[in-house]
């Protein structure tokens, strides 16, 4: 039988906001087995925001793997004919990886 965790298995985990401390604690206490298994068994680090302004943008870029040129997030919030309104999903202009995984035919799921 093929190992799970083998070649081929790749997942992606972004939170935003995540309490570090609390995170690190429960993946070593026990209280969180399957996430620190996974933990063990990959990698897992924090990407650090230039502020407030650029966490939607720095978001945008992990989960799309391009450059704020390319997806166009910049701020936390955009223009619209209203106003002002909050970023979405839907504002970036780049396909997120997932998305482009699937049009190649891998398996995707989100």
């Amino acid at each position: 039988m093929a190992d799970p965790s083998g070649p081929g298995k790749f997942i992606l985990v972004g939170l935003s906001g995540l309490d570090w401390k609390s995170f690190d604690a429960r993946t070593s206490n026990g209280s969180l087995p399957r996430i620190a298994a996974l933990r063990a068994r990959g990698a897992c680090g924090r990407v650090r925001a230039q502020g407030a302004q650029s966490e939607a943008a720095d978001f945008a870029t992990l989960m799309t793997g391009v450059h704020p040129e390319v997806h166009r997030v910049w701020m936390a919030q955009e223009p619209w004919e209203g106003g002002v309104r909050p970023l979405s999903r839907a504002s970036w202009r780049a396909a997120p990886i997932w998305a482009r995984l699937a049009a190649a035919g891998v398996g995707t799921g989100s």
